[in-house]
């Protein structure tokens, strides 16, 4: 048996069973195998550490989600709780403090600067009540939510100012809180130190009935709801007035306008007939709205004595009243002339919607002017007659040009026919609008004050926005009536935006439109037309 297996071939003498290609396939020798164990266990460590590093990127994503989505939690929570008190806050304030912001161009729903100015400065305590709900104010119209806010912003801008609604169907006792007052729904009541002033909503608004018999309704035009509260408020808070007095009898022109613009601006207005009265001694100024007929003797007399007690004295004549000799005499003793005629206006600088009979007038006395005086607003007349200062000083009186037109103006007849055109020799230069003659013995002050027009003072004149002629007349007003310290506001239009262009500016502006811009586009079109040709 032993030696058998010594018999045994050894292995590496055996031949491939394959043939001579069966040492392809042979296993490697011995000598690799610990290579190619160090090679795969590389391998696995690799792949371990591949998986390792993501499960540990998996990892830090699943925190970074997480934090992201917490951070992220918490600030949707700060915002919706920040809006939350910022409502509430807003809530709390917006009835205290005007947190509202009025973008029209003319300011519709806020006051001006000088009421806010003046609102401010109070040294007393003002209640206002408004004798209806505020929802249904601001729920009617657009006019009655402007009376609102207007209202409104008075108690928004002091401290010294409370405001309070009361319905009186669901408090119909309240009014007897006023046993000498006749309240009624809509009615404003303005207290202070005792004084008591109502006005009425329904008031605050003026009205067009032009077109009523067409229509059955009334036109609002304009607002004088801040007139209106600020003057009632300078009224309670100061407890005087000033009296005016419209004198009437003698064929004078419909001063309805006028008389409300002075009433809203805390004067005391009432009538005067010269037949058979005599002025008020303490009324501040007579108005004499274009009267159309001559005073006698008699009546010229109470005028004469009321100015030397110190009084004023406004008359507003028009280019088509006939002869007045008396009243021409008269006023030539204060200096004053009343030409004869119709004024124009030649230079375009100065001329509305093209006409020479719708002149800017020059604010020939700055002083009397104010803060128009380099604003973007201005005067203007229409169809106005010539007015004069005789001379500059005489004995105790000396006059001075308020308003006049410019160096190109002039004056022709009144009477001439609709096609007449404006010669040479008709221009004058410098016309007078509105003439002062002041009267001044070294105790007692007295004016005299000669406009040559009643149109320029009442309607549309007073209320629309493109011009500053109420303001300009009532700052006369306060100034010759003493009354500086008042604060001088004109109707809010409701109207669309008024063309305030002069006629120089829609000259330009239709050149520059339709001549210059179109050919300039032109140009530019064959410049770039040629060009491309010849490429």
């Amino acid at each position: 048996m032993m030696d058998e297996e010594k018999k045994i071939p050894e292995t590496e003498n055996i031949p491939a069973e394959n043939g001579e290609n069966g040492a392809e396939n042979a296993p490697a020798p011995a000598e690799n195998a610990p290579e190619q164990k160090e090679n795969g266990a590389a391998q696995n460590d690799a792949e371990k550490e591949a998986e390792k590093a993501e499960a540990m990127a998996h990892r830090l994503a699943q925190k970074r989600r997480l934090r992201y989505g917490t951070f992220a939690t918490l600030i949707t929570v700060a915002v919706v709780a920040a809006v939350f008190v910022l409502n509430v806050v807003v809530s709390m304030l917006k009835d205290r403090y005007p947190l509202s912001i009025d973008l029209t161009s003319t300011g519709m729903y806020d006051i001006s600067d000088e009421s806010k100015a003046y609102v401010k400065g109070l040294t007393q305590d003002v209640k206002i009540t408004v004798l209806a709900k505020q929802s249904s104010l601001t729920s009617s119209n657009e006019y009655l939510t402007q009376v609102d806010k207007i209202i409104e912003a008075y108690a928004k801008n002091s401290d010294r100012v409370t405001l309070q609604y009361v319905d009186l169907t669901e408090n119909p006792t309240f009014t007897a809180n006023y046993p000498d007052l006749d309240l009624a729904d809509n009615d404003v009541i303005v207290e202070c130190g005792g004084r008591t002033k109502v006005v009425s909503i329904n008031d605050m608004l003026t009205y067009d009935s032009s077109n009523y018999y067409y229509t059955g309704k009334y036109t609002i035009e304009s607002s004088t709801a801040e007139q209106t509260m600020t003057n009632a408020i300078m009224y309670v808070a100061s407890g005087e007035v000033s009296k005016i007095q419209f004198i009437t009898g003698l064929g004078e022109t419909d001063s309805a306008d006028l008389q409300k613009l002075l009433t809203s601006n805390s004067y005391d207005v009432s009538t005067l007939n010269l037949l058979s009265e005599d002025p008020d001694p303490d009324a501040a100024a007579l108005v004499w709205f274009g009267p159309t007929l001559d005073p006698t003797e008699e009546q010229l007399k109470k005028l004469d004595k009321y100015l030397a007690e110190g009084g004023n004295l406004f008359v507003f004549v028009d280019p088509l009243t006939g002869d007045q000799p008396a009243l021409d005499a008269f006023l030539s003793e204060w200096g004053l002339e009343e030409i004869k005629g119709v004024a124009f206006e030649t230079d375009t600088n100065y001329m509305l919607n093209n006409s020479p009979y719708f002149p800017i007038v020059q604010y020939t006395d700055t002083d009397f002017a104010g803060s128009l005086v380099g604003s973007n607003s201005y005067t203007a007349f229409y169809r106005m007659r010539p007015v004069a200062a005789k001379f500059e000083t005489s004995g105790y009186i000396t006059t001075d040009v308020l308003l006049s037109l410019s160096a190109k103006s002039g004056y022709h007849a009144a009477d001439v026919s609709s096609d007449y055109q404006i010669q040479d020799s008709d221009i004058k230069g410098s016309v007078g609008a509105m003439i002062l003659a002041k009267s001044y013995d070294g105790k007692v002050t007295s004016n005299v004050v000669l406009t040559g027009s009643t149109t320029a003072f009442s309607g549309e004149f007073l209320t629309n926005t493109a011009v500053s002629n109420a303001e300009y007349l009532v700052g006369v007003f306060n100034k010759l009536c003493d009354r500086g310290n008042m604060v001088t506001i004109a109707a809010k239009d409701f109207s669309s935006q008024s063309n305030n262009m002069t006629t120089a500016q829609l000259t330009g502006a239709i050149v520059l439109f339709m001549g210059v811009i179109p050919l300039a586009v032109l140009a530019a079109g064959i410049v770039i037309w040629v060009r491309r040709r010849r490429k």
